[in-house]
């Protein structure tokens, strides 16, 4: 990393990250600032960061992610796709970051899983912005489809195998936000390092989503799993492009609604993989978490 005149989005200056990237599995770069004392970011809605890729580099992916509070939890916003060839503007939504009064760390990363690269990408302009900046957006009612309730089986949902914190998957009547059934997934994270597992389903069709704008889960880890995160996570397109929701923190002992902005997630009206994932990077932890009631949100005409 280096700082560069070769390409700004305003004055002359900017962050040059050189990457090397195989293609052949997910693999990133990134870059970060620890300030000497830590921002207070209360007053502000989001923040964001403008992110330069060559044209060359298709299918590539950026987020903004924090460390905030006493433990430096870690928070990241949703994966943004990078148009190649242009400054894309990268925004997280701060309510989903954490303690924002206390921000030690803030950095940015970008990466791809499905295109070699070696070359440059550009960082510029880290800004905040206030509730009054924006403009007011009326409240869109929705209304809620049920994709999957659980209420029988696993309806075909399988363990994400390449995350090492899963041991296992199955139908239960142990826990459940409605009815009487949800998915148990078995962890087990050793509280040193981030560790997580996951649950996902490929539906026999690609899922159209373009009428939608959020969907959501209910997650479910007991009072002992503090400082658990989760996520939505989806593949999209011909390419099966990977996006993400936001890390949304997890209330030990209570079921929590995790919520994905379908705009950040991709080409919503070829969604061929849904997913969740749950981890920590700082509670030991082995025990079973419960997944409910997969919700598309459709706003109500």
């Amino acid at each position: 990393m280096e700082y560069s005149t070769d390409m700004a989005t305003e004055g002359t200056g900017s962050l040059k990250l050189s990457l090397s990237l195989s293609g052949t599995a997910w693999e990133e770069g990134g870059v970060y600032v620890d300030p000497p004392t830590a921002y207070d970011w209360s007053a502000a809605s989001t923040v964001s960061a403008d992110v330069y890729v060559p044209a060359e580099a298709t299918n590539f992916l950026a987020q903004i992610f924090v460390k905030t509070g006493e433990g430096w939890t870690w928070a990241n916003s949703a994966d943004a796709q990078l148009t190649p060839g242009e400054w894309t503007t990268v925004t997280a939504d701060l309510s989903t970051l954490g303690e924002i009064a206390d921000v030690h760390e803030v950095g940015v990363k970008v990466g791809s899983g499905s295109t070699a690269f070696t070359g440059d990408v550009f960082i510029d302009n880290i800004a905040l912005g206030s509730a009054a900046e924006q403009a007011a957006v009326e409240a869109v009612e929705v209304t809620p489809e049920l994709l999957y309730g659980f209420e029988s089986d696993a309806e075909g949902w399988i363990m994400a195998d390449y995350w090492a914190g899963g041991k296992g998957i199955e139908y239960s009547t142990d826990m459940a936000t409605e009815g009487t059934g949800s998915l148990k997934l078995s962890l087990s994270l050793s509280g040193t390092a981030w560790e997580e597992g996951g649950v996902y389903v490929d539906p026999p069709t690609a899922y159209d989503w373009s009428t939608a704008n959020t969907v959501s889960a209910d997650v479910y880890v007991p009072a002992e799993a503090t400082n658990f995160l989760a996520q939505i996570f989806v593949k999209t397109g011909e390419a099966w492009t990977w996006a993400n929701s936001a890390d949304v923190q997890l209330t030990p002992g209570e079921w929590t609604t995790v919520t994905a902005d379908l705009s950040a997630l991709g080409e919503i009206a070829d969604v061929h993989e849904v997913g969740v994932k749950v981890g920590s990077g700082s509670t030991a932890f082995t025990g079973d978490v419960f997944i409910d009631n997969l919700m598309l949100n459709v706003p109500t005409e």
